[in-house]
Parts: structure tokens; sequence; C-alpha cells
């Protein structure tokens, strides 16, 4: 089904003009985050219980986390007056979010399936040092950028859209631009699926993403999460964009 043109993914800024900005895209975010917990909790492996009494500044922080970027689903009515710029988009309704975590390195040899952060090989300062990166590829085929993408969101009301296929999209094209910017050659993505959820996993197969590790489990509060873990994988070469491989 052709997505509506009225709704569209926009990567959440890290900077405002003022502090009353950034408190109304937190308590947006908020807001929506913990409707996600509430009405689908087997789909997080995180809970309502626990991020429901976290404070204000736990969501600012979460928005401006230098190792994340984070995408909102938003709509805007009919006669509304469409605003270009970032931060008054996102005072539209929200309908869903996307975190896309990284990029950062990792050893494609040793990375780990079931906790792919478990092998990284350098803190994220490093990976906006072009040079260095263009070195350590050169030494060595199997270094990759990793990345992560969590809290996928879509409101009930809003899915059989295409509208969680336009989030992931996003995020992949976050990751192609990476890519080309640091003029780095490979990257891995992957995504946890909850078990049961198949419209999620038959979404991120479509888009590529091949299921690596599965009977994957997690405690938060007292509430176990069971799913499995799925991968992209990209290259992108100066002459081309990226493509799957």
């Amino acid at each position: 089904m052709d997505i509506p043109a009225e709704q569209e993914a926009v990567l959440i800024p890290k900077e405002y003009t003022d502090a009353l900005m950034l408190d109304l895209v937190a308590q947006a975010f908020r807001d929506i985050r913990l409707r996600a917990l509430q009405t689908d909790p087997t789909s997080f492996s995180s809970c309502f219980a626990t991020e429901s009494e976290q404070p204000h500044s736990f969501w600012t922080e979460r928005l401006q986390n230098p190792q994340a970027k984070t995408f909102a689903l938003v709509h805007e009515a009919s006669g509304v007056q469409h605003h270009h710029h970032p931060e008054f988009t996102l005072l539209r309704p929200w309908l869903g979010i996307l975190v896309l975590l990284g990029p950062k390195l990792v050893d494609i040899d040793v990375y780990d399936n079931d906790s792919p952060w478990k092998t990284v090989l350098t803190e994220q300062h490093a990976i906006n040092e072009q040079p260095q990166l263009q070195e350590m590829e050169a030494s060595s085929v199997k270094i990759a950028l990793a990345y992560q993408i969590v809290s996928v969101y879509v409101a009930a009301e809003f899915r059989g859209k295409g509208l969680a296929k336009k989030l992931m999209s996003s995020a992949l094209a976050a990751i192609e631009q990476d890519l080309k910017n640091k003029r780095f050659g490979k990257a891995v993505c992957t995504v946890d699926v909850a078990d049961g959820i198949s419209v999620a996993r038959n979404l991120y197969q479509r888009m590529g993403f091949v299921t690596v590790a599965e009977d994957q489990s997690t405690t938060d509060n007292g509430r176990e999460f069971h799913g499995s873990v799925m991968r992209k994988a990209m290259t992108f070469q100066a002459t081309r964009d990226a493509s799957v491989v």
C-alpha cells in the first residue's frame, strides 16, 4: 500500500533553538515510547514500569545521544501549514519511532551475533577520524561499521500502510550516507525481533535482513523478552551507491 504523502519520517535534531523546544520534543518522544511499551509489551526488551519512572533528563539525553539517531514518523493534518524546519515539523502528531545506534567498529570474523556491541574495536570519538578509518580498512578487509536498530514502533491505528518500512528505509539511508561520508567500505546492521511478531520479521526479511541468532532472552523488571537477532550487510564503493551483499 502506498504511504500517504502527509506522513514522513523525520530525523530528530540534537540541537535546538531554545530549551523549551527540546522539552516539547522530549515529551513527544516519551509519550510515544511509553505508549509502545504499554500497548505492545512483548515487542520490546524494556518495560513500561521501568521507563515510566525515568526523569525528564532521561529522555532529553536519549535524544541527544551522540551514538544514536532517532527518527519520528510524523503526521501533517489536512489544512495545516507545512514547516520545513525539523523543530516545527516535530510539533505535529507522532505516529511512530525508530532509533539507530552506532556506528562502532567491529571485526567481522569475531562479530558476536548474540550481542553485536561486545566486539567493538574503538569508541565513538574515533569513528569520526576518517584517515584512521581508511588506514584500518586498508589493513584488514574484515573491519566494518556496526549499527543496531531498536525501538521500532508504529501506532496500531496506522499499521498496514507501509509506515514501518518508511522508518526502516530512513535508517538504512542514514547508514548509506555514513558510508559515503566516511568513505568506508562495509557496514552491518542488526535488529532484534520478538518471538511471534511475524509481521516485523517478514518486513525485515524483505529489506535484506537475515536471522543470525535465535532463542535470545533478556530480563527487565522481572519480565523476560524472547526473540531473534537479524542482520543486514551493506557495502559502498566510491563509484556507486551502497548495496546489499
